[in-house]
Formats: C-alpha cells, sequence, structure tokens
C-alpha cells in the first residue's frame, strides 16, 4: 500500500550539485551552463520538500514520522552499517533482517506507520535529536502525551515483543499464504473501471457520515447501540441479496443491510436497540424482525444473530471508541472475534462507527479482481484460520492505493471503504447513497445528528423535491 512521496526520478533528484573547478578558481563564480546544471536539482528538492511538508497535515502524520524516521532508522543503523561492508564484498542483501527497512515493515505490519514514505523529513529526523524531534512535535500541535503514546514507546513495545517471539531476531513478514491465488493484472483493473475519483454523491454522503462517526469515536461517544446497529447490519448482509419489497418498511427493490436499517428505525426495532443495550434480548422485537426478513431468507439466522448481539455487544460500550482509532491488527482481532465476522466483512462493519482504513472484500470485488472467485476463493481465505482473508484484504488495499482515486483530504483516512463503495457502484452501474444505514447508525431511537447535505441526499433518493 506504499503511497510514495519520494521523487520519480531519484537518479536525478538526489545527484550532488557539481561546481566547476576552473570558475571555482577564478573568483568562485558559476557559469550560465553550470547554474542550468544545478537548477532543476534544486528545484526539484524543492519539490519534493513542499510534497513532504505537506503531507504533515495528515492524520497521523507526526507520530509516523517519528516511527520511520527516528525509531526505524535509529534501531537498524547498526545492521545496515554492517550490511553496507558486506555488499562491498558481493554479499550482503538489499532489504536485512533487522535493519531500518525491516523495522519499517514490521512497523507497518502492526499498525504503527504507514508506507507513505518521506524521505528528506525522515533523513532530518534519523539526524536530529529525539528530544529535538519530540519538541517539534509538541509544536506542530500533536501533544507530548499523544505522540510517546502514539510513536516511540508502543513502536518500541512492539518491536520487542516481534523479536522476543522469534528468538531475538527480527525477520521479513510472514511469507504469503496466497501466493498461488491468481489476482488480474491491476492496469486491466483500472482500464475495467476507468475511474479517477471517489463520486461526489459518496464523499458528501456516507463520507461525510464517517468523519461524523469518527469525530464522535475521538470524543468516546460510541457505545453499545452504535456497535449492535453495526454488527446487526452487516450480519443481515451476509449471503443475502436485494429482494424487492412491499411492506411499511420498504417499497421496490431493496438491500438486505437496506431494510435491516429501517427495522432498526421500527417500533420494534428502537424496542429491540433499548433492551439490548442494557444485555437484554427482547424475543418479541426479534420476531416481528424474523417474520419481516424472511423474502431475503435465513431468517432465522438473523434473529439468532440479534439475540447474540444483545448477550454479548453490550460489554464492550466504551472500549470500542479505542479499537475504532486503534490499529489494524487490534481491530481485527477484534472484529473476527464477534460471531460472524470474517476478514471480508471487518472492514464493513467498522466503516459504521467512523473508520474505513480496511476495504471490504466482497464478491463483486472478488470478480473483478481475481481469477479465482466464488468457491475457489474461499479456499485461500480459510487459510491459517483466516490469516489467508486477512491478507487478501491486504492486498486489496494495496492495489486500491494504487489507483490513487481523487479524494478530498479530509476524507483521506476513510480512503479504502469510500473507494471500495466507488468500486461496487460502478461495477453494478448502480448510486448507492446508504442513506438508510446513516439513518439507522446517527437517528434510530435517538436524536438525531445533523450532517450537512445528508437531509438534501436523502430526499434526494427518495424522489422527493
Amino acid at each position: 500500500m506504499a503511497n510514495y512521496l519520494a521523487p520519480e526520478d531519484d537518479s536525478v533528484n538526489y545527484l550532488p550539485a557539481r561546481v566547476n573547478p576552473n570558475l571555482a578558481a577564478q573568483g568562485r563564480r558559476y557559469n550560465l551552463t553550470e547554474r542550468q546544471k544545478i537548477n532543476p536539482l534544486m528545484q526539484a528538492g524543492a519539490e519534493q520538500w513542499v510534497k513532504e511538508f505537506a503531507s504533515m497535515k495528515n492524520r497521523g502524520a507526526v507520530p509516523d514520522l517519528i516511527n520511520r524516521g527516528l525509531i526505524a532508522n535509529t534501531a537498524g543503523l547498526p545492521v545496515d552499517l554492517v550490511n553496507t561492508v558486506l555488499q562491498s564484498l558481493g554479499l550482503g542483501s538489499e532489504q536485512p533482517v533487522g535493519g531500518s527497512d525491516s523495522i519499517r515493515r514490521a512497523l507497518e505490519y502492526y499498525g504503527l506507520s504507514s508506507e507513505t514514505q518521506r524521505p528528506m523529513l525522515e533523513t532530518l529526523a534519523s539526524l536530529t535529536p529525539p528530544r529535538a524531534v519530540m519538541g517539534a512535535a509538541r509544536v506542530a500541535g500533536q501533544g507530548a502525551e499523544a505522540v510517546g503514546r502514539a510513536a516511540a514507546p508502543v513502536a518500541g513495545q512492539a518491536i520487542e515483543n516481534y523479536m522476543v517471539r522469534t528468538g531475538g531476531i527480527l525477520p521479513a513478514l510472514p511469507p504469503s499464504l496466497i501466493k498461488d491465488w491468481r489476482w488480474r493484472p491491476l492496469k486491466d483493473v483500472s482500464a475495467d473501471l476507468n475511474i479517477k475519483e471517489v463520486p461526489k454523491y459518496i464523499q458528501e454522503g456516507y463520507g461525510a457520515f464517517m468523519a461524523e462517526q469518527a469525530k464522535r469515536a475521538a470524543a468516546g461517544d460510541l457505545g453499545a447501540r452504535d456497535l449492535i446497529k453495526a454488527y446487526g447490519i452487516t450480519r443481515s448482509s451476509v449471503n443475502r441479496a436485494g429482494r424487492q419489497m412491499s411492506d411499511d418498511l420498504a417499497s421496490g427493490f431493496t438491500r438486505p443491510e437496506g431494510y435491516m436499517s429501517e427495522w432498526f428505525s421500527s417500533p420494534a426495532g428502537k424496542s429491540y436497540l433499548d433492551a439490548a443495550q442494557s444485555g437484554k434480548v427482547d424475543s418479541a422485537a426479534i420476531d416481528d424482525l424474523v417474520g419481516r426478513f424472511q423474502p431475503f431468507g435465513m431468517s432465522q439466522v438473523l434473529g439468532k444473530d440479534l439475540e447474540y448481539a444483545a448477550q454479548k455487544l453490550p460489554q464492550i460500550n466504551g472500549s470500542i471508541n479505542d479499537l475504532v482509532q486503534g490499529s489494524v491488527p487490534e481491530w481485527r482481532k477484534f472484529a473476527q472475534g464477534i460471531y460472524g465476522i470474517g476478514p471480508a466483512k471487518s472492514g464493513f462493519l467498522p466503516s459504521m462507527l467512523g473508520r474505513g482504513d480496511i476495504p471490504t472484500l466482497d464478491a463483486r470485488q472478488l470478480n473483478l479482481h481475481t481469477l479465482d472467485s466464488g468457491d475457489s476463493a474461499s479456499k485461500f481465505m480459510r487459510r491459517q484460520g483466516g490469516a489467508g482473508g486477512d491478507q487478501a484484504v491486504d492486498r486489496l488495499a494495496s492495489r486500491q492505493q494504487k489507483m490513487n482515486l481523487e479524494i478530498s483530504p479530509e476524507l483521506q483516512p476513510f480512503y479504502q471503504h469510500l473507494t471500495h463503495h466507488a468500486v461496487w457502484d460502478k461495477i453494478g452501474n448502480s448510486i448507492t447513497t446508504h442513506s438508510d444505514i446513516v439513518k439507522a447508525m446517527l437517528t434510530a431511537g435517538i436524536a438525531p445528528i445533523a450532517i450537512p447535505g445528508l437531509v438534501e441526499i436523502v430526499m434526494r433518493e427518495k424522489g422527493i423535491d
């Protein structure tokens, strides 16, 4: 998922400026030809600096720089030096175990840094005393406590744990469990999609909703009710397809997750949520859903899911805020510990809670990206207890990152899910606002939360002038 900020032509951008020795001896003056050789280099360096400096406005950029530039470079320096000597003798390797690159990849694996590269700033950080780097982070508005918690101590502990488990050596990432899974060339996928940006209706609708939910998580405002709704909506979408419906909740073609969302806003749905958030099971309300949901299939299974949610999920409650903001491995460990949530859907559930850095690997994505989909895909995803599924989702995330769809900077944290949303709609030749999900998550039994433009989006989808 590398998002390289480095210059495209390193052989040009990193050449040292040269001085004509004859002219230097004659009054230290440069001729026009030499200045023309230097100017492109200076311009490239300046452009690179502006790129990297602008990227520091992104969420988590300062801890990221500390992890990649200070911690990885410092911890990996001894190994890098030895490897340099070995390479001069025809030995060594491009990425020695325990070197700075190896440590960076471990940090990325544990969710403690991104793959965004800032070569100039990282080099500067590695040459700057740690106290000065932390001071600069405080000036940047990150706060000493936040930076310390998000960067050095956590990263250092993760590296230590990783080395202990492997006998004191920091190896490369685990070998691929899905290397024999055939995926289509990304250029062919991009050509089929032919999209350059995440559509505005997605950014202004579901994207704005995700940003609002992320603010709630940061404020510690998410609770059991939010998690129960997100779980119920996620489970309703599994192994089911849209149907023609005609009742007091929906009319016309309706997606199962959309119908589930409407039910949460119904009297029975609100009654269920009131009981469930306190750990109680409202059997009458669940029976109402089971009867209504029969056209979508497996309605009894969904009823059992709601019983499970009421009995188990209220125990999480406040900790959901930390999980939504935590690392990918932390979230996966939590989400995949919930009944019925596997790797493929572990990104859909948190999208309703304000997390968007994990894509959903559904049937449409599988058919688009892979040559072995359907039942064939399952054998790869089940490998090593579902670890193959996590690697498949990571591969999808990497490919989506390389697609580099345009998106508003403030929605960048949600790029993976919103890109999935854009791909899903493009493949299906549809416009899906998820306004029903948004309404359920924000208003089902609680005071509505205003999102600019949401009312207009819902009205437009319903055909109301």
